[in-house]
């Protein structure tokens, strides 16, 4: 197994540390290189919560590509022909799969860029073959002023395979003559520090922390508040359509909210209701057309795998009709969400939600504390998803399993507003299986739903004269084989519901959310 690649910081007092090393070791010195080097990462730091580093150094017409492991000292290195926004120009398919294994569906985007000067040295052994590698780089970002900022200087040492004694003895000589100890420092963070930026920690993963005896109100505006924040988080991304999911979470905080607003309604006055749920209402709705083709375009691959080769092939103009009006929709999308009509409805929401109090509570529920509330309607919401999941039979319409999921999400927002509220090791287990029986009833719906949007899309693509018989015939045998999916589907329900509601996980739903208070409440 190959060591690790060790990096240092190079200190003041080591200015001349580049001809010690050439006087002690066998060195031989390449001539120093000028690059451009650029720090990327997904929006949500994927790699950096993964102790990964990414940066791409343009040279002339391609780009070096570099993905460094901190855990192992693992890096990986490739080339592209063009700006990395997505793995699969990297000419790697282990590095562009490591990279994709992490970040998912999520672009690479700039983060921070730095001007390297690199200084490479070799040690040559008696074969004059390569033994070790010691690359000195010399950085520093250039300010919009004009304005220069020296960074770090820094020593990596990068091993070759079979040739442990010359790291040995290198490593050594840094230590014991310069005094130099091995740095975990994070190149990337440091730019990013000294450009006074800092690194997004943004997660889709909902966890506000709520005090017990807060009063209600009070506890779904700060809810409600982190949903504002994460819409407003995603909007750029959506604006400029970097990738697909900025607009998926900001979906997801819409629905948030208005899951908050109409599961408890109670909370707020009536007329804030009346004033809110239709804007958002809204902007649920100006947004699905845009996310359902985004899903469908996701989804091709999977579509043309799941036919012979041949039919896959024949999907080709279907994708080329989804591109089409995928740009169509993100236009207007764009548009709407720059209007005014958007931009007043979160400035009106947003001083509703930082209102320290209000005048007068509407209701009991307002002012009693957010555990009792918690308790209640997590109780009632339960009990409700059990009763209709008991009801379903195999002969029930697919209707009834569509009602089933919607049930299934009111419980799976409500556990998400108040898990704080209760202990992790026990609330962590209801909400992942809930999350199992939630997947499949997902899965359910959108083989459904998409069955159908296939054929508005046959429909359209027929209107534009773009349908080829060949198409035509793909698409048909792609919605047969939704159609013996949705039996699958169905079947698999029965097994994942059985398992949601068995006695132990019944008993545990009632010993965290049931009460007294919460039974008279029902």
């Amino acid at each position: 197994m190959i060591a690790k690649i060790q990096q240092y910081t190079i200190p003041e007092t080591c200015l001349h540390l580049e001809n010690a090393l050439i006087q002690a070791f066998p060195l031989e010195q390449q001539s120093p290189r000028r690059l451009h080097r650029l720090y990327k990462d997904t929006f949500d730091g994927r790699l950096y919560k993964k102790n990964y580093l990414f940066w791409q150094d343009t040279c002339e017409s391609f780009y070096d590509i570099f993905l460094h492991n901190f855990d192992t000292g693992e890096r990986l290195q490739s080339t592209a022909r063009e700006d990395v926004i997505w793995p699969e120009v990297i000419e790697s398919s282990a590095l562009g799969r490591k990279i994709q294994a992490i970040t998912k569906i999520r672009a690479l985007m700039p983060q921070i860029s730095v001007s390297v000067r690199q200084h490479i040295l070799h040690y040559l052994g008696g074969n004059e073959k390569t033994q070790l590698r010691l690359i000195i780089e010399y950085s520093q970002l250039m300010r919009p002023d004009g304005s220069i900022i020296p960074l770090d200087k820094r020593l990596w040492v990068l091993p070759v395979r079979g040739y442990e004694k010359p790291l040995k003895a290198v490593t050594r000589y840094l230590k014991r003559v310069h005094g130099l100890r091995l740095s975990q420092d994070n190149p990337f963070l440091h730019a990013m520090s000294a450009a006074g930026q800092a690194l997004s920690c943004y997660s889709n993963t909902f966890q506000v922390a709520l005090d017990p005896e807060m009063p209600t109100d009070q506890a779904f505006k700060h809810i409600l508040l982190n949903c504002l924040e994460n819409m407003e988080k995603n909007e750029t991304g959506v604006i400029e359509r970097v990738d697909s999911e900025f607009l998926h979470d900001l979906r997801v905080s819409v629905r948030r909210t208005r899951a908050l607003l109409s599961q408890i309604p109670e909370a707020f006055p009536i007329k804030v209701l009346n004033q809110f749920e239709p804007g958002f209402a809204w902007v649920g709705k100006i947004t699905g057309p845009l996310r359902d083709l985004d899903v469908y375009l996701l989804k091709f691959d999977d579509y043309q795998q799941a036919l012979p080769v041949t039919e896959g092939e024949n999907l080709i103009p279907l994708k080329s009709f989804l591109v089409r009006h995928q740009k169509i929709e993100q236009k207007k999308l764009a548009r709407r969400l720059q209007s005014g009509r958007y931009q007043q409805l979160k400035s009106a929401w947003r001083k509703f939600l930082e209102k320290k109090d209000m005048k007068k509570p509407p209701s009991a529920v307002a002012l009693q504390t957010v555990k009792r509330t918690a308790d209640e309607y997590v109780w009632q919401a339960y009990k409700k998803l059990l009763k209709r999941g008991q009801v379903i039979s195999s002969e029930c319409p697919d209707t009834k399993l569509h009602r089933l999921r919607i049930s299934g999400k009111k419980v799976r927002y409500l556990l998400e507003f108040f898990q704080t509220l209760y202990p992790s090791a026990r609330i962590q287990p209801l909400m992942k299986q809930l999350k199992k029986l939630q997947d499949v009833l997902g899965d359910f719906q959108d083989l459904s739903v998409q069955a159908h949007a296939l054929q508005q899309f046959e429909s359209q693509m027929e209107e534009e004269r773009q349908l080829t018989p060949e198409t035509a015939n793909a698409i048909a045998l792609l919605i047969q084989q939704f159609d013996a999916r949705l039996e699958q589907q169905r079947m698999a329900f029965f097994n994942q519901f059985e398992a949601f509601s068995e006695a132990a996980l019944q008993a545990e739903f009632k010993a965290l959310f049931h009460s007294a208070e919460g039974e008279s409440a029902a």
